[in-house]
């Protein structure tokens, strides 16, 4: 029986995603891997994947579908839709086993624990005893421990004890005791990320004036700290201590820090920036872009040289604020190449049309060629792009002598039903956006009456003031200073 699928389109499979998530040198890597003898027990899967190399890595050819994919691979056969997701999911399970390969070729302590538990489950107690205490023999010669060394050894005396029968373990507690010395040391390295940690060292900073705070981190300039990352998590969101000076201090011990705490520290305080805003601080949004800027400049925002939808959003939105409109196409020239390819064409038309927004400039006739075109889409972009749609339409209905614009109300409508059905974003993400749709309705709704009523407007205003969850809410709440009565 011969299956038919809708969907015949290449790029907008699983596979195709997780294909475009690798690098280059991987793209090459993975391609052996398919032709090693490990993996020829499903010969089409390398004659698969040279048919998708030459379409590496955007997968956007006209070309490419599951249709002509499955007469190349299999001519002989009429198409088969069952047929062809199993080995577009065959060919993914193998992309997953050999990621999960590379990453190990770099862990040799996890290769280690592998090769443990196999001569421990295999019958070879003796061996898998040399193994762990040579391995507990080389942790114990480092002068300083890492919190990833105390968790190891940890680990290690586990093993040992758990190795042991249970009269054995009556006899001898020093695995036991070695096992809770070090998981409590571990904790202690962490403690940070413990809650009761953090309580106590913010009650601690709350009984202090905030040079009592400086003083810490003129401590910690002498060395007189071990960790001084670790103790820089709770000033970063103390409400009495001054953003300013730990944005500064950051930028003066950013280099005195490992390159994970500097990306945590750096989101944490971007994070604060953000809470400042939202409360209406002076120069708050100058300083979010500032630390986006300091992170870009400093690899601090990319992961696996990838930069995030969301992160790159945010600068553009940002830039375009504080009409930094030349530093801002900068940005977008050099790190659109950092998103995941099949997001760089949206995100490009995205940022274009927001610079327009912003700018004011040709905004009818960009809308047909960009804007719209992301309704064909589902990422987060197209989502963006009609909030961004939303925005322009009421500032036209605002401007319009005329209040007739019941497209506006009809797209509103559609476009709640599709972040009701799409979850592209988080669940507060999505509860914002259709809070600024909701709200934008109901001003609608006021404005089209014959007369404005004075007393609810307030009201509206009042009630949109008071939420704390609208997307654009700065933007809603200017247009009640358009409304003329």
């Amino acid at each position: 029986m011969i299956h038919h699928e809708k969907n015949i389109n290449f790029l907008s499979s699983k596979l195709s995603q997780s294909l475009q998530m690798i690098s280059k040198t991987e793209w090459k890597r993975f391609g052996h891997w398919l032709h090693s003898p490990w993996c020829n027990s499903q010969q089409k899967l390398a004659a698969f994947y040279e048919l998708l190399k030459p379409h590496y890595p955007t997968f956007k050819s006209s070309r490419l579908n599951k249709v002509d994919l499955f007469a190349q691979l299999y001519p002989e056969h009429d198409f088969d839709a069952h047929w062809m997701r199993n080995l577009m999911s065959a060919l993914n399970k193998q992309l997953e086993k050999f990621l999960v390969h590379e990453r190990l070729q770099h862990q040799p302590e996890e290769q280690t624990r592998i090769w443990q538990d196999i001569l421990l489950e295999r019958g070879r107690e003796a061996d898998f005893a040399k193994s762990v205490q040579r391995d507990i023999k080389s942790l114990s010669k480092k002068d300083i421990y890492a919190a990833s060394d105390f968790l190891q050894l940890f680990l290690l005396y586990e093993k040992m004890h758990r190795h042991l029968s249970v009269e054995d373990r009556r006899e001898s507690l020093d695995y036991f005791f070695a096992m809770r010395f070090f998981l409590e040391q571990f904790k202690s390295a962490h403690s940070i990320r413990f809650n009761a940690e953090i309580k106590e060292i913010e009650s601690i900073l709350s009984e202090q004036k905030i040079k009592d705070a400086e003083t810490i981190f003129q401590k910690k300039s002498k060395n007189e700290f071990k960790n001084n990352s670790v103790d820089f998590y709770p000033l970063i969101n103390h409400p009495e201590f001054d953003f300013n000076l730990i944005k500064i201090l950051f930028y003066q011990k950013i280099r005195t820090f490992n390159i994970n705490d500097q990306k945590i520290i750096l989101r944490l305080l971007i994070n604060q920036a953000v809470r400042r805003r939202v409360r209406g601080k002076e120069k708050a949004l100058e300083s979010i872009f500032e630390l986006y800027q300091f992170g870009l400049n400093n690899d601090l925002l990319l992961q696996h040289g990838r930069i995030s939808e969301v992160t790159f959003a945010n600068i553009i939105t940002a830039g375009h604020l504080l009409q930094e409109y030349a530093t801002v196409e900068t940005i977008v020239n050099q790190h659109i190449p950092h998103l995941l390819p099949h997001l760089q064409e949206d995100a490009a038309n995205w940022a274009f049309a927001h610079r327009l927004y912003y700018q004011k400039q040709n905004l009818p006739k960009h809308l047909n060629i960009s804007l719209t075109q992301h309704r064909r889409k589902n990422t987060s972009f197209s989502i963006r792009a009609k909030i961004l749609l939303l925005q322009i339409r009421f500032d036209e209905f605002i401007d319009s002598a005329i209040k007739s614009d019941f497209f506006l109300l009809d797209f509103m409508a559609a476009f709640e039903k599709q972040i009701n059905r799409d979850k592209v974003f988080s669940k507060i993400k999505n509860d914002a956006i259709k809070n600024l749709i909701q709200f934008s309705r109901k001003l609608f709704l006021e404005i089209k009456k014959p007369e404005l009523n004075q007393k609810n407007i307030k009201k509206l205003k009042q009630e949109i003031l008071a939420h704390e969850n609208i997307r654009a809410k700065n933007w809603l709440i200017n247009k009640f200073q358009n409304i003329r009565t």
